[in-house]
Formats: structure tokens, C-alpha cells, sequence
């Protein structure tokens, strides 16, 4: 028994409709042109189409737009989300990416994750900022303080803070809009952060 699958390839201004052909006895393919003609040489097959799946998740949309810096957010396969801010000049370089939960029980608000960070820029700056404050006695009265040069949307900056009690961070950022996005679409709004 065979089963035949039908595939369209387009060259210049002729369709070539190509049907493949397999033998359950041997895992080979003959290729057979609709138009009349055999061709007799023997093609492996490009893929399997019971293994070809497209993706169900949910194309980028933009949330907000303004004085050049975009914030765009997906659903992931897995079922968080993500949100990104890219400078309009720029739209494949990611400012900020964060991760959100999607809503849960009587909650209609997306939390965010800030037990990970998503890009290695930040994971190797807060590694540089744990390493600074080992040793740090945390039980002190005083904050350990720390400033950042350039926020973006924060998404460091949070994390640090979710996951540091005793920590106090001044930002410097010099974008005003930047700032107005990381805390409408990024959640830094933590009274310990500061920024200017």
C-alpha cells in the first residue's frame, strides 16, 4: 500500500504539481511529475508530514507606541507571556524583555516573573551586583545601595529588588519616556527604586 501527498512547486510562470509516492516496504521515495513525464531518480524526502506542526502562539502586538520606544508583548507556548520594549530605530534590538503570568482567579492583571532575567546582559550584570554585595551583612539597619546607568524598562533593576529585601537602587536613565514605560508596561514601581 502507498500513500500519496501532493506538493506544489512554483518555477518562474509554470506550476509543477509534484506528488511523492512511499512504499511501506521500503522507506523509499519516487518523485512523479503530474505533466506526463517520469523521472526516474530517486529523492529523499524533505519532511515527514505527519511531523509538521505550526505554531498556535499568538503574533507580537503592540501595546504602546511613543517618543520612539515601542512596548510589544506575545504569548509564549508555554502560556506566560512576553513583553518587550525596542527602540523604534532599532525594532530587533530588545531594551527590556520580561516574562507574565497570565492572569489567575479573581486576578485580571498579568504578574510579572522576576525570579529569572531573559537576556544575558542583565543575568551578567546582576551577577556582578551579587558578587558586590557578597559578604554585605544583610541584617544592618541601612539598605545596601546600588545605581544603575541606563534602566531602560527596568526589568534589572526589579529583579534585583524582588529578590533583595535590603536593596535600594538609584537609576539613571536619561530617556523621560523610557522611564513613563518602565513603570505603565514594566511594573517599576517599587518605592526602593529611584530613578533620575
Amino acid at each position: 500500500k502507498s500513500r500519496a501527498a501532493k506538493h506544489v512547486r512554483t518555477f518562474g510562470d509554470s506550476v509543477m504539481v509534484l506528488e511523492n509516492l512511499a512504499s511501506r516496504e521500503d522507506d523509499r521515495r519516487n518523485v512523479v511529475a503530474t505533466d506526463g513525464t517520469d523521472d526516474d531518480e530517486l529523492l529523499p524526502a524533505l519532511f515527514d508530514e505527519a511531523e509538521l506542526k505550526f505554531s498556535s502562539a499568538a503574533l507580537p502586538q503592540t501595546l504602546h507606541s511613543a517618543g520612539g520606544w515601542s512596548v510589544i508583548e506575545c504569548c509564549k507556548a508555554n502560556g506566560l507571556y512576553a513583553r518587550w520594549m525596542v527602540s523604534d530605530g532599532a525594532l530587533s534590538l530588545d531594551q527590556t524583555r520580561v516574562e507574565l503570568a497570565a492572569p489567575t482567579g479573581h486576578d485580571c492583571e498579568k504578574t510579572f516573573v522576576r525570579s529569572r532575567l531573559n537576556h544575558m546582559s542583565h543575568q551578567v550584570q546582576a551577577l556582578f551586583v551579587a558578587l558586590a554585595l557578597e559578604g554585605q551583612c544583610s541584617s544592618k539597619a541601612e539598605a545596601d545601595r546600588i545605581c544603575v546607568l541606563g534602566g531602560g524598562g527596568m526589568a534589572m533593576p526589579m529583579a534585583l529588588l524582588a529578590n533583595r529585601a535590603n536593596l535600594e537602587i538609584s537609576v539613571v536613565e536619561l530617556d523621560a519616556t523610557a522611564i513613563d514605560l518602565a513603570e505603565r508596561f514594566f511594573g517599576a514601581t517599587d518605592p526602593r527604586l529611584s530613578t533620575a
